[in-house]
């Protein structure tokens, strides 16, 4: 019995102190709102690597109509074909960078309205030699609305939610 009342009064000491520890850590943490971290599966990074091929093999095949058709539009709360004017200001752009090869440099996800890829084009071979820069760079917006996939605009004059992502 005497050793019982011991090893209850040690694991009693144990928790109180392990308690008031905690209790003195957690006030020296400052106070944020921490917003719950996104849950990515491989089915996610699939789903956007499918969608980047579906979109550069449009480009390569100078599919500008269907390319820029599978752009959509995020405006906070809701996700919507690109307005007429913004489709045709990207065709014209995605026009004068059409490549012979695109490649996914890096995807970075964030929040489901918060993610990247960031993709290079190799317009066209050249030699050694040629001073010529050939490839050029370009970032699309990921997200993930009702857990579907849509790429959207990258640029500063069609965000309305802007990036949190730190490069």
């Amino acid at each position: 019995m005497k050793k019982l009342s011991i090893v209850f009064i040690t694991l009693l000491a144990v928790l109180l102190v392990g308690c008031k520890s905690d209790k003195q850590q957690g006030a020296l943490k400052p106070k944020t709102k921490l917003e719950p971290k996104m849950v990515v599966s491989a089915k996610d990074t699939v789903a956007v690597r499918q969608l980047c091929a579906q979109f550069f093999r449009r480009l390569k095949e100078k599919d500008l109509k269907g390319a820029v058709g599978m752009l959509r539009y995020w405006e906070y709360d809701s996700i919507s074909p690109l307005p007429r004017e913004l489709e045709a200001k990207e065709a014209m752009t995605l026009g004068m960078f059409l490549g012979m090869k695109y490649e996914i440099d890096h995807i970075i996800f964030l929040k489901d309205y918060d993610s990247e890829v960031k993709y290079t084009v190799t317009m066209f071979e050249k030699d050694k030699d040629d001073p010529r820069p050939n490839k050029t760079s370009f970032l699309i917006r990921p997200i993930r609305y009702h857990n579907q996939w849509y790429l959207t605009l990258a640029d500063k004059q069609t965000d309305k939610v802007k990036s949190e992502i730190k490069h």
